[in-house]
């Protein structure tokens, strides 16, 4: 008999590894509102949309910038999404 729970496991890490390695932004909810939206961290050279690499790279930028370690484990909380780019950004491909 297969153990479907174990399966569920294995096929949940690896779309996670797989959506790790993935471009991601970094957004917020624009006054800290939901139903506002996201705004985006922004490229300094040409005011695009900053797209990281891989979620690593992406809350690395984070850290850099001042956040802590407790602050990251809760993004939400505060009104911040880490999400890989093709979530919401419209045409975007990897």
């Amino acid at each position: 008999m297969i153990n479907t729970c174990s399966i569920l496991v294995s096929l949940s890490i690896t779309r996670e590894t797989v959506m790790s390695n993935e471009p991601h932004v970094i957004g917020r909810y624009i006054n800290g509102i939901s139903i506002n939206g996201l705004e985006f961290v922004l490229d300094k050279e040409d005011g695009d949309v900053r797209v990281f690499p891989n979620k690593e790279d992406a809350m690395e930028f984070l850290i850099q910038s001042g956040m802590t370690g407790e602050e990251l484990d809760n993004l939400d909380k505060y009104g911040m999404e880490v999400d890989p780019a093709w979530v919401h950004l419209d045409g975007y491909n990897n």
